[in-house]
């Protein structure tokens, strides 16, 4: 799933406010998985069975993962720097 970002558009500088984004790019996941059944119960169910789901604006590696026991969908993370031209990584 590859879609346009309106950040990277309407945005002067670096944004930091790219949580709507890998909001709607993961519940757009989950609506896809539901199909027609757009019930609580199974909205429920879709977004606790997501397994490592790939979000285009997320660093390569950097995966959405919710369980039943355990709706932070971050493990990891990457610290970035900006060094006036571009984002680079801290630590590997």
């Amino acid at each position: 799933m590859s879609h346009p970002s309106p950040s990277r558009r309407y945005a002067a500088g670096p944004s930091l406010s790219r949580g709507g984004e890998r909001g709607a790019a993961a519940m757009a996941e989950i609506l896809r998985r539901c199909g027609d059944d757009l019930t609580r119960a199974n909205l429920l169910k879709q977004m606790t069975s997501l397994r490592e789901l790939v979000v285009p604006m997320l660093l390569p590696g950097i995966t959405l993962t919710i369980t039943p026991a355990g709706y932070t969908p971050f493990k990891r993370v990457q610290l970035m720097r900006f060094d006036g031209a571009r984002w680079v990584a801290i630590s590997e």
